[in-house]
């Protein structure tokens, strides 16, 4: 899911990173826990919530669980988190709930022309010793759902979910396998299935944010915590997201790369639900209509429509071309080769022998091949 990433990257420029108001609408003058709830959240806020440390407004048992305890800031899908942009905060309510305390706060950018609205989002506050902490709302959203391990696959999904071991089980090969291929060793993950998007959003504690209600299926993958979110669409064995695992190892690898990796080993869900055949035929098709497009700067490509990021299908033909020239040692070669753009280009003229004055007969040529398919084959993980 890169379509958010890109909007808050476009919209960055607008933000003054000093706009740190924090206020209360409506908030009960007369209840002195919500007042000291209310105090504790704008002390958190103040206290660099995007930097993981021991900070003293968060519980102690989810600070030993997460490497980053906070799950709005790591969740997978805003990149840098909501909390780097130091947008205005408004606590819309603060509810008791049994012994707790849900924080409703809305985070925005006001440009003094308009009110720009990035999310609503919820964070429980709890009483400890005396003491109120912060917490996260998942295990509270989540309260009711069903635990089930299968290898190191950590499954919590909602009742009515109907789980398929065999999906199951299949995930968890592919995990070990692809562990195998790129010799990681092989850790349990958190694996949460949600109904649909929206209720995905919901379990990280977003009662809204930007593109909420677009897409009909979704993933994320917390790589600072090891965690994929699903739909029940992306079931047991949403591939791409499990195919994120190796991301951490590869801090320097090219964007394009990344998302190209995750949708080759996919099968039937590359993006949006849809398998990368689905996607290289509709790129096709883009391409056949727009012959002033360059792919000489194949990075450069990254939006098409709603249905398909053609990022995915160029990416995933870089790697297709890496694997099978030289295994996944080649395709290593180009994940190391740098962040940038121009690397990437630069390593695929040494490492693959394509000039980049032929990137653009390549890309589309190759692209041409599979569209008249039935189906995508790629490198097979041993």
């Amino acid at each position: 899911m890169k379509k958010l990433v890109i909007i808050l990257f476009l919209l960055i420029v607008k933000v003054t990173l000093a706009q740190e108001v924090i206020g209360a609408i409506g908030l009960d003058t007369l209840s002195a826990d919500k007042k000291e709830v209310f105090n504790l959240w704008r002390n958190y806020l103040h206290a660099r919530p995007d930097s993981s440390y021991n900070n003293p407004y968060w519980n102690d048992t989810e600070k030993k669980r997460y490497t980053s305890f906070d799950l709005l800031n790591s969740e997978g899908f805003i990149n840098p988190s909501l909390y780097y942009f130091k947008l205005s905060t408004q606590v819309l309510s603060i509810t008791q709930n049994n012994d707790y305390y849900v924080i409703r706060s809305l985070f925005y950018l006001d440009d003094k022309k308009s009110i720009n609205i990035w999310a609503i989002t919820n964070v429980v506050a709890k009483q400890i010793n005396g003491k109120f902490l912060l917490y996260n709302y998942l295990p509270y959203y989540a309260k009711g759902w069903i635990d089930k391990t299968v290898g190191l696959i950590k499954y919590h999904y909602y009742p009515s979910f109907s789980f398929q071991k065999t999906k199951a089980d299949e995930a968890n090969v592919f995990l070990l396998k692809i562990c195998k291929a790129f010799s990681i060793r092989p850790d349990s993950l958190d694996y949460y299935i949600a109904p649909d998007c929206d209720d995905v959003f919901r379990l990280q504690g977003f009662d809204y944010v930007m593109t909420m209600g677009s897409d009909v299926d979704c993933g994320f993958y917390d790589q600072t915590n090891s965690i994929i979110y699903a739909t029940a669409t992306g079931g047991e064995s949403h591939y791409h997201e499990l195919t994120h695992v190796i991301n951490k190892y590869y801090p320097n690898a090219n964007g394009l790369l990344l998302a190209g990796i995750a949708a080759y080993w996919s099968k039937d869900k590359a993006s949006l639900g849809k398998p990368l055949i689905y996607h290289i035929k509709r790129v096709n098709q883009y391409l056949l209509s727009h012959p002033e497009i360059d792919l000489s700067d194949p990075a450069g490509f990254y939006r098409m429509d709603a249905q398909t990021n053609p990022q995915y299908v160029i990416g995933a033909l870089v790697c297709d071309m890496a694997l099978k020239q030289g295994g996944i040692k080649k395709l290593q070669m180009l994940f190391n080769c740098g962040r940038g753009d121009k690397d990437l280009y630069k390593a695929m003229e040494t490492e693959l022998n394509l000039k980049k004055s032929d990137f653009n007969s390549y890309f589309r040529k190759t692209i041409a091949y599979w569209a008249t398919q039935q189906e995508f084959r790629p490198f097979e993980l041993k």
